[in-house]
């Protein structure tokens, strides 16, 4: 992937499109290492990356920076991954 889709991700981002810009399956995967069980908690294909990170209670900026490293060579690192995988309580969902 060229570093213009790390760009396209932003916070608004529907979760279905990111899915869509890497069909070799990083973002999937990416998701299963931060623990979203979409199927289990209602996965809305249009829902913005921000929107689902905030439901799983991510750190909404540290789960966009995990995305966006999709591009780099080596992928997010296992560091960057830990981040976005913390669970906040104040991201929580009403």
């Amino acid at each position: 992937m060229s570093s213009r889709s790390s760009q396209r991700i932003r916070g608004k981002t529907p979760i279905a499109e990111i899915l869509r810009m890497y069909p070799d399956g990083r973002a999937y995967q990416l998701m299963r290492q931060l623990h979203w069980a979409c199927a289990l908690c209602g996965f809305s294909p249009r829902e913005p990356l921000a929107m689902a990170a905030k439901k799983h209670k991510n750190s909404p900026l540290a789960v966009l920076e995990a995305f966006r490293a999709l591009d780099l060579p080596d992928g997010p690192s296992d560091e960057m991954i830990a981040r976005a995988a913390v669970r906040h309580r104040k991201y929580a969902m009403p």
